[in-house]
């Protein structure tokens, strides 16, 4: 206990903090979230809550947590992530294959496994008929945030076993990583199988043996990823809508109104706390679309702050990974950045209209427990990573 005492006492060091980039970022990106949060929900939270601040609160809440599961895995021996590994993996595998399997029943979105618009994406722990936490409501969350991190220590164990071949090494992690992979992108939810992929992808790359499995296997899943989004009407009705510009307006309402958002902001933005789109007309506008809130009230000034931000962090997380010399650390470190950085992409590319709109917030900016949570104890591995690095500035 006085050493977790001592360790968050350290990270409140502001001197501290500054000597290590990577940790600075972090909270920078975490400070113009809560901000951009509560000033964005405080219509939606009056209309549906009563209370205006309820989502702000929340995802502060969910922050707080978050930075102790930081703290806690910026301080862990990162060896015994090993020993901890199939832990993660079990829990990630019993949850996805639970909304998996309730696919094949009618759709309830007050049920343990939720269902909302035909996805199976939440797990509810005090789903009805016990009853909701004051303030709070129901708690739920989603298992596919714990699955990246899952993929991440799968993909790191099994790369450097030493007693294992090359061949067992990608059984192995096949074996894995291909039912987590499954349940999520038949929840459905392609563009977070697209981000697990990802990760794997960059991991292997860094390991750099036989890259020949990697080129003969992505021409195939490319393939499979295809057409299951034709067979599938939702997602080939968003990349139809996508292409479609002659579209109708109630199909392109939302990316609309993401165009309106950031058309109006102009270079300087309409002023912080102005933002007229949070009055009902953006949809998800504290999660997806957090990033067109950004735009209307700071501008293209502030939403080139943001995005700047975010791609040093992606910069710094492959720089910390690219100096380990230990394998481990190094893959850990550039799962963890890939992780980052593809939600990262997936969500900036969807609000500027170069990839079609999903379901993936914002990384460090939307609201979001289950997304929050994971993703800071992730960082909080690659900051332990980077001490090796940044510590010495410090001294």
């Amino acid at each position: 206990m006085k050493n977790f005492a001592a360790n968050i006492k350290q990270l409140l060091n502001f001197r501290y903090i500054k000597s290590n980039p990577l940790l600075l970022t972090i909270f920078i990106l975490l400070c113009i979230g809560i901000y951009f949060v509560f000033n964005s929900t405080v219509v939606y939270s009056l209309q549906n809550y009563g209370t205006p601040y309820r989502f702000g609160i929340l995802h502060l809440a969910w922050v707080i947590i978050g930075l102790v599961f930081f703290s806690f895995f910026f301080n862990f021996g990162l060896f015994r992530l090993r020993r901890v590994t199939k832990i993660v993996y079990i829990f990630s595998f019993i949850f996805l294959l639970i909304l998996f399997v309730s696919k094949f029943f009618p759709c309830n979105p007050d049920g343990f496994a939720k269902c909302v618009k035909g996805a199976n994406r939440w797990i509810v722990l005090n789903p009805a008929p016990i009853p909701e936490i004051p303030f709070l409501g129901s708690i739920s969350f989603q298992p596919s945030e714990l699955a990246k991190l899952a993929i991440v220590l799968i993909c790191a164990l099994f790369l450097t076993k030493e007693t294992l071949s090359l061949n067992q090494k990608i059984k192995s992690i096949f074996f894995y990583c291909a039912p987590l992979l499954a349940f999520v992108f038949f929840q459905p939810n392609k563009s977070t199988s697209l981000i697990l992929l990802s990760i794997f992808v960059s991991m292997y790359l860094v390991y750099g043996e036989r890259l020949k499995y990697l080129v003969y296997a992505l021409p195939f899943i490319t393939v499979v990823f295809i057409f299951f989004i034709i067979y599938d009407s939702y997602s080939s009705n968003r990349v139809k809508t996508y292409f479609d510009v002659n579209s109708s307006a109630d199909q392109n309402y939302h990316t609309n109104q993401i165009e309106i958002s950031l058309g109006s902001g102009g270079i300087f933005g309409v002023g912080l706390g102005k933002s007229r789109q949070k009055f009902s007309f953006l949809p998800e506008i504290y999660s997806d679309s957090i990033f067109a809130v950004i735009g209307e009230e700071a501008g293209l000034i502030g939403t080139m702050v943001v995005a700047s931000l975010i791609f040093y962090l992606i910069y710094l997380g492959f720089y910390v990974a690219s100096v380990q010399t230990e394998m481990y650390y190094k893959l850990l470190a550039t799962g963890i950045t890939a992780w980052f950085g593809s939600q990262a992409v997936v969500n900036l590319f969807a609000m500027t209209q170069l990839f079609p709109l999903t379901g993936v917030p914002l990384p460090l900016i939307s609201y979001g427990g289950s997304s929050t949570i994971f993703l800071m104890t992730g960082l909080g591995i690659l900051g332990n990573i980077s001490r090796s690095v940044y510590e010495k500035r410090f001294r």
